[in-house]
């Protein structure tokens, strides 16, 4: 059992005045409240992530080391060059209007679940040639830490809306190397991580990086040699995650 702490006591009162604003900045700083507690409780779950960094709310136009911050209404990323997350206060207010404090807190969760991922292995679309691997495993870690590192247990209807909101970012285009990953893909990954509640079933644990590693040599000329038959295979992982 984990011990509590003044954090695991603040959390549930900031959901609490977030489900029930109702001004649109009374609510906008709630949410940011959320986002804020979210972050603290992930650290404090997961030592690989603790010198992340986090600038929450970030101003649309802000430079960082990966390029300017975005304005459109889901404006949220984790820069590898330097260990921070930046998250915009319209990204917030429209996921929080949206999917409410769960929402904002699972997408906190699947950034530092990036960060993870960076931390023990790198990114893989850095040695394959889509980036969809990287986001199916980071809705699966965001999953996990909902399950464990909050203080309270999400109801039904909370773990519902937190995959409502990864299924609903899910995209087609399978042939764009930014390819995220399908809707029911991305909602199968998180709900693996949360009722498994475990990071080795998400392909993040600490002993990932010899096995992309060792396949990454292979990967790379398979994509040269055979591109369609690289992303066939990629398809075909897709489903079989949705068959587990």
């Amino acid at each position: 059992m984990r011990s509590s702490s003044p954090m695991k006591q603040i959390i549930p009162s900031v959901l609490g005045i977030a489900l029930t604003a109702s001004s649109p900045v009374y609510a906008g700083s709630a949410y940011v409240m959320v986002a804020r507690g979210t972050e603290q409780l992930v650290r404090n779950y997961d030592p690989k992530v603790r010198d992340v960094r986090s600038i929450i709310p970030a101003s649309p136009g802000l430079n960082t080391d990966c390029g300017k911050v975005g304005s459109g209404a889901l404006a949220a990323f984790y820069c590898t060059n330097s260990r921070t997350i930046y998250i915009t206060q319209k990204t917030l207010n429209t996921i929080g209007n949206n999917f409410g404090p769960e929402g904002i807190a699972t997408v906190v969760a699947h950034e530092y679940a990036h960060a993870r991922l960076h931390a023990i292995q790198g990114f893989t679309r850095n040695i394959i040639w889509t980036a969809m691997v990287d986001e199916i495993q980071a809705d699966c870690v965001s999953g996990v830490y909902l399950k464990n590192a909050t203080p309270i247990p999400l109801t039904k209807g909370m773990v519902e809306r937190s995959a409502n909101l990864v299924e609903n970012v899910g995209d087609y285009l399978v042939l764009e190397r930014d390819w995220h990953g399908t809707p029911q893909m991305r909602r199968a990954a998180f709900m693996r991580g949360y009722n498994s509640g475990k990071l080795s079933y998400c392909v993040a644990s600490d002993s990932t990086p010899n096995k992309v590693i060792k396949k990454s040599s292979e990967t790379l000329n398979n994509q040269i040699n055979d591109p369609q038959s690289e992303l066939n295979q990629l398809m075909r992982w897709g489903k079989n995650l949705l068959g587990n």
